[in-house]
């Protein structure tokens, strides 16, 4: 793999550049397996990016959220999630789910009402009911703005499930931006720099059995190599939680031989990719015969 900054797909670049990365992964397997998060601390807002944001957060018994993008919706969804799972004390994959798509209803209800009430004066539910106030075509106009409202954020919702007290192991969800709910196996990234945490992942040929020192260094890889998207921050957190004993975060002595392992062990440029840039930029445009030209 290359270091090299790379172009944005056409599908990320559209949704905007306030998002960086989150990365969030098993290790150890089975019942006792631990949780690795880790995540960049660049954020943005209306008023801009800041360079602190606490992007890893306790929403329930056992249970965090990772964040990712426009810090006013982050702030919006949390505590909504938050007390939904507080309530809630045990969860497993059969529960989780249907709860946190009750959240995401509250949310989509809140900004509904938010959008309504800027136009209207009225809560969404007040414009649904006045329809026979409403053209057709501006009722409708409106009704669609509210079904196309985003979620300006993504989200890992992960923890451990439990039912009447026993651990069943670690669980990963993601929440993304289309409002899609999904449990993940194995590792999940959000955020813009999380289709190259991805690959560097998959490169890696990573899944949950792995130890949990080689999932620590392949999560810090990860979140190294989504770095090459600009609006990755470099400050890095990362943390372990289990279901069986105290959370723990890496210190700055951890990172310093994460950065030897990865300067010894992480993707660069190789004298090869040199080579082929080199040989590229004095070769002139006829060079590769294209079919289909003239």
């Amino acid at each position: 793999m290359k270091t090299g900054t790379p172009k944005l797909p056409r599908w990320l670049a559209k949704r905007g550049t306030d998002m960086t990365v989150c990365i969030a992964l098993v290790a150890g397997g089975g019942r006792h397996g631990k949780i690795v998060t880790c995540y960049d601390t660049l954020a943005s807002s209306s008023l801009g990016t800041k360079s602190i944001m606490l992007k890893d957060r306790a929403v329930g018994f056992d249970w965090r959220c990772l964040t990712a993008g426009n810090e006013e919706e982050i702030n919006a969804f949390v505590p909504l999630l938050s007390a939904s799972m507080m309530q809630a004390k045990e969860l497993d994959e059969v529960t989780a789910v249907p709860l946190i798509q009750d959240v995401l209803k509250k949310r989509k209800t809140q900004l509904a009402d938010e959008l309504t009430l800027s136009k209207w004066g009225l809560s969404f539910q007040e414009f649904r009911q006045s329809r026979a106030q409403f053209p057709d075509q501006i009722y409708q106009q409106h009704f669609d703005e509210v079904q196309r409202l985003p979620l300006r954020a993504e989200f890992i919702v992960t923890g451990f499930q439990k039912t009447k007290g026993v651990s069943y192991g670690p669980m990963m969800i993601v929440v993304r931006s289309d409002w899609s709910v999904s449990i993940q196996e194995d590792f999940c990234a959000i955020g813009e720099g999380s289709y190259l945490a991805t690959a560097s992942l998959m490169r890696r040929h990573y899944s949950d059995v792995k130890a949990i020192n080689f999932g620590i260094y392949c999560a810090y890889e990860a979140k190294k190599y989504a770095e090459s998207v600009p609006s990755v921050g470099t400050t890095t957190g990362l943390a372990i939680y289990s279901s069986d004993g105290p959370d723990k975060t890496i210190n700055s002595g951890g990172f310093a031989e994460l950065d030897k392992l990865f300067s010894a062990y992480g993707p660069r440029d190789v004298e090869a990719d040199l080579n082929l840039k080199a040989k590229m930029n004095v070769w002139s445009g006829d060079k590769f015969k294209i079919e289909g030209e003239n």
